[in-house]
Parts: structure tokens; C-alpha cells; sequence
């Protein structure tokens, strides 16, 4: 910082702007203290040094990394699986999956509770989790997906990929 800009601090034409520094430089240190203690907390917890550098800059930088992966984890486990789909309506498209087409085509007409129901009861009778996340928001995606995998298997023999 210039030697002069202290000085023009202590002026009274200056003093409203900088009365914010004043009053947020507190708060600034309280989120650097939550910011240590969280990380302190995080690297004990999981036994080893997660957060090396307690330096603010490479901690944001860290803590980016770290919240992107874990939002990749997420999107991972409530992924639609191309894999599994692709055994499903290999091996039950005449069963299993005939009531999920046929919910598709009545959507409208069905309660959420129904759709979370059936979602259940075709995992269990799978023996696997074809619909990963049946309480989000993708399940209708999910089911269309799976009426359209088993339609175009039924007509052209060819199972339909769908982009994650």
C-alpha cells in the first residue's frame, strides 16, 4: 500500500467510503478464523492433511477443487447408467419395463408417490438401481428415457445411448 493512502484515510472527505473498510475488516477476520477452524476440523476428521497451505488464496483454490469433485460424485451417483439400461431392456422389455412404458404414456395421470413406487419396485425386481435417484427431479427424464430405449429396441433391435 502507498505511504499516502493512510494518510488520505484519516481525511474527512474520505472517511464514509473508507469507515466500510473499517467496519467489514472485523468480519473479513471472523471468515478467516471459520475458514481456519473449518479446515483444521476437515483434516483432523479425515486423518490426514488435506489443506496444506493455510495460505487464503490457495485454500479458496482448494476448496474450488474440492467442491467441484464432490459435485461430480454427485452428478455420478444420480446418474442415468447407459450400462444398466442397456441389460435391462435387453432382458426385460417384454416384463419388467412393460409397466414404465406404459406409465410414460399416462403421465399426466399418475401421483409423484406412484412414479417413486414403481421406480422402487422395478429396482427390485432388476436386482440393480436403473433408476438411481427416485426422489429427484429427473425421474419423468428417467422414465421417458427407458420407454424410449425399450420402443426403439422393440422396433429397430438397437439400443438408444443416451448422453450423461
Amino acid at each position: 500500500m502507498k505511504e499516502e493512502l493512510p494518510k488520505k484515510a484519516k481525511q474527512d472527505e474520505n472517511s464514509e467510503i473508507l469507515d466500510k473498510i473499517r467496519k467489514n475488516d472485523r468480519h473479513l477476520r471472523d471468515l478467516n478464523e471459520r475458514i481456519l477452524t473449518l479446515v483444521e476440523e476437515i483434516n483432523e476428521q479425515l486423518g490426514n492433511e488435506l489443506f496444506e497451505d493455510l495460505d487464503p488464496e490457495t485454500l479458496i483454490s482448494d476448496f474450488s477443487k474440492v467442491s467441484s469433485e464432490r459435485y461430480k460424485y454427485a452428478l455420478e451417483q444420480s446418474e442415468f447408467r447407459n450400462d444398466r439400461l442397456e441389460k435391462a431392456v435387453r432382458e426385460h422389455s417384454d416384463d419388467i419395463l412393460v409397466d414404465v412404458v406404459k406409465v410414460h404414456e399416462n403421465f399426466d395421470s399418475l401421483e409423484l408417490l406412484d412414479l417413486y413406487m414403481l421406480a422402487y419396485k422395478v429396482n427390485e425386481q432388476l436386482g440393480y438401481d436403473l433408476f438411481r435417484d427416485i426422489y429427484s427431479y429427473s425421474l419423468k427424464r428417467d422414465f421417458e428415457r427407458v420407454a424410449i430405449a425399450v420402443e426403439t429396441y422393440k422396433k429397430e433391435g438397437k439400443i438408444v445411448k443416451f448422453m450423461k
